[in-house]
């Protein structure tokens, strides 16, 4: 089923008329630089460690009781987004054996949100790291069949997981990797829309989405801009609108670096990472995968690499 069709009917809201019919100043690129708003600081500590532990003790009872404690705080707001992703981070580590034990897990709480969206969050990486990372010309039709299986596996419980909690954000997070991967532009307008609606003040799901509008994946600078431009009129703050814009331009700068035009491409990374230092934390780390891996390669670059 069509992710836009299954929000539709377990009731999250999907407005898919926004997608391709944005008006856009050209104001778009955006002079969102200027402020002098405090940094929102991210780090990837994870936040409630001693969940995979319980996993392999099998205490699914105390388990799921700790993890419907950390949805809960989120869907109050008293855990971002951000602390929500970390603290599901730990499980990427598990193996064969850890994937039996959360069959059992579902097997004694039918109805656990978290139950399905950790084999989803592993199965989707799983397919992304079978895939690779050159272009999909370079990649072998076995590595892409591959990780469409993987992503079947993972939309599978992913999907599932949407009816089983009130806000079930990162699901949706998750799922806008495997529409990118996939190229359905309609179920990634789906999805961030959901995520904004759930969750107006958010950066992953936007970031995420963001980084699906790049040419690279199918879309435009241009859309590029105007999904910015569309952000700032729906009231993202300052360091979200910046966070947006150093990911257009560490894509713009990987572009000019392939043409061969290394000068434009180190204004470009210069952008891409002076913004990323008035982020702070791990942002560049997280969103910036050309600039940090440039800055690590000796580019010329600002100070900041």
């Amino acid at each position: 089923m069509k992710i836009s069709a299954l929000l539709v009917i377990i009731g999250l809201p999907y407005v898919l008329s926004i997608a391709p019919t944005l008006a856009t100043p050209e104001s778009a690129t955006i002079g969102v630089t200027t402020s002098t708003e405090d940094k929102s600081i991210f780090s990837n500590i994870e936040h409630e460690a001693h969940l995979l532990s319980l996993l392999r003790a099998g205490d699914f009872v105390a388990l799921e009781s700790a993890t419907r404690q950390i949805q809960g705080k989120f869907e109050i707001g008293s855990l971002s987004d951000i602390e929500l992703r970390n603290t599901y981070r730990q499980f990427l580590k598990i193996d064969t054996q850890d994937l039996a034990r959360i069959e059992e897990w579902k097997n004694t709480v039918p109805d656990s949100y978290a139950a399905h969206l950790i084999p989803g969050v592993y199965f989707k990486r799983k397919g992304f790291d079978v895939r690779g990372d050159k272009s999909i010309s370079q990649t072998p039709q076995e590595n892409i069949n591959k990780m469409r299986q993987y992503h079947k596996i993972a939309r599978t419980e992913l999907e599932r997981s949407l009816e089983l909690t009130k806000k079930p954000f990162l699901s949706i997070f998750h799922l806008l990797d495997i529409a990118r991967s996939e190229g359905s532009k309609e179920d990634s307008w789906a999805l961030i829309a959901a995520a904004n609606k759930m969750l107006p003040s958010n950066s992953l799901a936007r970031n995420r989405f963001m980084d699906s509008l790049s040419p690279r994946w199918g879309g435009s600078y241009e859309e590029m801009r105007q999904f910015i431009s569309r952000s700032k009129d729906e009231g993202v703050s300052m360091i979200g609108l910046i966070q947006l814009e150093a990911i257009m331009y560490d894509d713009m700068a990987e572009t000019y670096l392939a043409r061969g035009d290394r000068q434009s491409a180190a204004k470009y990374y210069d952008r891409a990472v002076e913004l990323a230092e008035r982020v702070g934390g791990d942002f560049r780390k997280d969103w910036l995968p050309f600039s940090y891996t440039r800055c690590a390669q000796g580019l010329e670059t600002r100070k900041y690499c």
